[in-house]
């Protein structure tokens, strides 16, 4: 039932997307997870390395966890699934405690009667009509919560140990980079998420999603200035970076763009193989192996859907709680911190704006000169009102700031980079003044102050940079 203004509707829905971590998924599907022999919701014959049973099994049929393509598993359907969860109600009666565990075992299943899985009654208001075709492993805890990404940024520290690309060395370049305000007022820049780590740890790198959404190009573009050919002996080790780091631009286009889902499948394969030869089976995680469905989700669902909300929000209660120790045996602790959380979101409330598309931040009335300058680019000397604001929303709802370096593109120049001086609004259409920057290859350009007039629609995203000693040459992430 939901209120519309006086009064109320009714509403009806199809279940048509479940998507989250691993731990809510085994939660929500009884599956067994991660540490489960069988460890994937989705496969009937992938088990853990560890395991070992591929090794053993005589029919041949197990596959291990590290293979890199999906060509030798065979998936599970909705029936199939259903079919596994009907035969533990069956034999549960008929089977002793230990009998009934080595069953859950063998069919990759916990049981339990009251859970989504046995009740029937369910299926029939999901979409596809059972669990398997209305879910999705969520790409950003798969690759950047603990995932993918954290786990090979340690790795790859410690392979470059002794090389001048360390991981010390890598916090200092952190340090003189400069990140759009979008994100440096966010305080998800991560540039101090590596300062306690020493030249010699190849441990999980330890960030929050948003930082290492934000830290693995930069990670890139610092191994492309350090290392521009590497040694032998840490060579793999940077193209395997490099292949995840093409893994994670396909997925970051997904949010608002189309991607081919065999161009993500042949980038997921080309990685994991990569990621298996240089740091071997026991590097390979179960997150691994999941992240070879996204291609077969974007087939199904035309998209990936991740939860960086849920992120914020986790963020949001844990600044409160993670300050209170409350260990009384009574709701006080939950009732501070539920008081804190509300509070603080009150005191951040904005007025909603349900506009979409591109729009000026706080415009105010242009000057005579930049209403001269964007009339005289126009061709049009009509009187017409022009409004200015150092900020505006692009279209995809990123913030764009004075001073962000910024990509954008036009029909006679294509892509160029650029740094944004402010944007101005005329007769419905907005314009940002940038100035273009020269492109010298490898990411590196020549800093230019002459600016130029382009669409703001046609600003793609803001960058963040590096100034290079000279003061004259940046280098720009990709």
């Amino acid at each position: 039932m939901l209120s519309i203004g006086q009064s109320s509707a009714m509403f009806f829905g199809q279940l048509g997307l479940v998507v989250a971590d691993e731990v809510a998924l085994k939660q929500l599907w009884s599956f067994r997870g991660a540490s489960a022999t069988l460890p994937c919701f989705f496969c009937r014959n992938v088990c853990s390395w560890s395991s070992q049973l591929h090794e053993h099994d005589d029919s041949g049929s197990l596959v291990p966890l590290t293979v890199s393509t999906l060509d030798a598993v065979v998936q599970h359907t909705n029936e199939t699934l259903l079919e596994a969860a009907s035969l533990l109600l069956r034999r549960k009666p008929a089977l002793s405690k230990t009998a009934f565990t080595s069953l859950e075992q063998s069919v990759g299943l916990t049981f339990s009667p009251e859970g989504a899985l046995w009740s029937n009654g369910l299926f029939n208001d999901m979409r596809g009509g059972g669990p398997l075709t209305c879910t999705q492993y969520d790409w950003m805890h798969c690759f950047l919560v603990s995932g993918i990404w954290n786990t090979e940024a340690g790795l790859l520290f410690g392979a470059l140990a002794g090389t001048a690309a360390n991981c010390v060395s890598f916090d200092s370049w952190l340090q003189s980079c400069v990140w759009p305000k979008s994100l440096s007022s966010r305080g998800v820049t991560g540039k101090q998420a590596l300062k306690k780590r020493t030249a010699t740890d190849s441990s999980d790198v330890k960030t929050s999603a948003s930082e290492g959404l934000t830290l693995y190009p930069l990670l890139r573009l610092f191994l492309m200035e350090t290392l521009e050919a590497p040694d032998a002996s840490v060579a793999p080790a940077v193209q395997s970076y490099y292949a995840l780091s093409r893994v994670l631009d396909l997925l970051v286009r997904l949010r608002n763009h189309s991607v081919d889902s065999s161009e993500l499948r042949a980038a997921i394969s080309a990685h994991l193989q990569r990621r298996l030869l240089v740091y071997g089976p026991s590097a390979f995680t179960p997150k691994c192996h999941y992240a070879l469905h996204f291609p077969s989700f974007v087939d199904s669902h035309g998209r990936l859907v991740a939860c960086w909300t849920h992120e914020r929000k986790h963020k949001e209660v844990k600044r409160h709680g993670n300050q209170l120790a409350n260990a009384n045996k009574s709701l006080s602790f939950e009732k501070s911190l539920l008081s804190q959380a509300v509070l603080s979101q009150l005191l951040h409330l904005k007025e909603f704006s349900a506009v979409g598309g591109v729009q000026l931040v706080a415009p105010q009335d242009a000057s005579s000169d930049i209403a001269s300058s964007i009339m005289t680019f126009l061709g049009e000397y009509a009187q017409a009102q022009v409004s200015a604001s150092l900020e505006a929303m692009l279209k995809h709802g990123e913030l764009c700031a004075r001073g962000d370096v910024v990509l954008a593109h036009s029909s006679d120049e294509g892509k160029f980079i650029g740094m944004v001086w402010f944007h101005v609004s005329i007769s419905g259409a907005h314009f940002t003044l940038l100035a273009k920057w020269h492109a010298l290859g490898r990411n590196v350009f020549k800093m230019l102050d002459a600016p130029s007039w382009v669409e703001t629609v046609n600003v793609s995203r803001t960058c963040v940079y590096r100034v290079h000693k000279d003061m004259v040459h940046a280098s720009v992430a990709p």
